[in-house]
């Protein structure tokens, strides 16, 4: 009797080992955020950067159209705008920036001069500047001095689809 019992136990064992492995072979896994940078909403990029861990999820964005110290004034202080794309935010440390392509706003004379500039957006002729890294398709990536992950970030971002 004893070997019975214990030949049932192995079994229940065994096959609740095959039902978890089955289940756990089963979990959906994350799906690769798909972006196209001519085309997918701003928000897409956002999630795109959180899942590759260059945004923290947690993350605070810094509106950098509303606040100062973003540009390069070459005017000792004179020169007061601050806008520089449709959205552009700070996630603590990598700076993203849109352009609305279908709808060009004032701000889109901002993208002209960045690829008229080799990448620096120049405003007032030159009053002020900002310096990206990368450009692709509506979007333009910068960094904070301090920013760790910078070359890895780039490296992503130029690898993006754009049509």
């Amino acid at each position: 009797m004893e070997t019975k019992k214990m030949k049932k136990t192995a079994a229940v064992i065994i096959a609740t080992a095959i039902v978890c492995g089955m289940m756990a072979g089963c979990t959906p896994k994350e799906e690769k955020i798909e972006v196209n940078t001519s085309t997918s909403p701003y928000e897409d990029l956002v999630d795109y950067f959180e899942q590759e861990g260059f945004i923290s999820e947690d993350c605070e964005p810094v509106d950098i159209n509303e606040t100062t110290g973003y540009l390069t004034d070459n005017t000792n202080g004179e020169f007061t705008e601050t806008k520089v794309a449709d959205k552009a935010y700070d996630y603590e440390g990598l700076w993203l920036f849109w352009w609305d392509q279908e709808n060009k706003t004032d701000l889109y004379g901002n993208y002209e001069s960045m690829a008229a500039n080799q990448g620096t957006i120049v405003l007032a002729g030159g009053a002020a500047v900002l310096e990206t890294e990368a450009v692709n398709g509506a979007y333009a990536i910068a960094f904070s001095e301090d920013y760790e992950k910078k070359q890895d970030a780039v490296k992503a971002f130029e690898t993006l689809e754009n049509k």
